[in-house]
């Protein structure tokens, strides 16, 4: 159900260095990705794209969902000598809500400052940086949300020597890291739907545990609020559905109210649901 321009997006969609040549293959082909002792079958696109990146010239060689746009695998085709660091972000959150167990999930969209230059984790949680010397910062801030707690960015700085990098309950809360997951996934999820919509391709600024109330969250001016723990109830930024829910107003707002249809109060908050 995708055309060829459509993969040809999905295909660059975060690629920040200018693509000088790209081609699609003529041919669909399927994918198979393992899942739980079995597999899953995609119909892809195979896209090429001609790049430089930090290190030298770049060939990427680039799998989208033919059906969703989905963007399934990106792998350069370019090897260098250059000790590069490999690694991998990830986090304890919430998946579900508080009163189930935590899991440790992988971090995506994840921005990585090493000299002087930002590079972001992909959908596994991982990302390449030039070399292993040095030391890199990690944020609860990418491509699509920007976490803060009374303004202040959860950031650590550490080794790129350090392959498995943790945001723990040493350097970010449990709101701060659930609502950073909760927020990439209901983007990917509203991405799968409008692949070609650009509206919310933006850091939305996600603000944890406010102190001037409880017991409820809001969207306004796009940013998206949680209320502290109080009055009987959770930080709601430690409650994914509830991030969702607030995501799914800015979706109103940008994806719909342009066509004024959703300017009745209860259509709204049936549509965020």
């Amino acid at each position: 159900t995708l055309t060829d321009s459509d993969a040809l997006l999905s295909a660059k969609q975060n690629l920040p260095f200018s693509i000088t040549e790209s081609d699609i293959e003529e041919n669909l082909k399927i994918l198979p990705i393992p899942r739980n002792r079995n597999y899953e079958y995609h119909l892809v696109y195979t896209v090429h794209l001609s790049t430089k990146n930090n290190i030298g010239p770049a060939e990427y060689l680039c799998y989208v969902d033919a059906n969703t746009g989905e963007l399934l695998m990106r792998r350069n085709e370019i090897k260098f000598e250059l000790p590069q660091a490999n690694i991998h972000v990830e986090g304890e959150v919430y998946t579900t809500n508080p009163f189930n167990s935590s899991s440790v999930v992988d971090l995506v969209d994840l921005k990585v400052r090493y000299n002087n230059t930002n590079y972001y984790t992909d959908s596994l949680g991982e990302v390449v940086l030039p070399s292993n010397s040095g030391n890199a910062t990690y944020y609860l801030e990418g491509s699509y949300t920007q976490v803060q707690t009374n303004s202040v960015v959860p950031s650590f700085n550490t080794s790129s020597t350090i392959s498995n990098v943790v945001f723990d309950n040493t350097n970010s809360t449990i709101s701060e890291r659930t609502a950073f997951y909760a927020v990439n996934n209901i983007h990917t999820h509203f991405k799968n739907q409008f692949p070609t919509f650009p509206g919310l391709d933006y850091a939305m600024e996600t603000n944890v545990d406010i102190g001037t109330g409880d017991c409820n969250a809001f969207y306004g001016g796009g940013t998206i609020n949680f209320y502290d723990e109080g009055g009987g109830c959770q930080a709601t930024a430690k409650i994914p559905d509830v991030a969702y829910h607030e995501y799914g107003h800015a979706i109103n707002d940008y994806r719909y109210n342009s066509g004024g249809s959703l300017w009745n109060g209860a259509c709204g908050e049936g549509f965020a649901d």
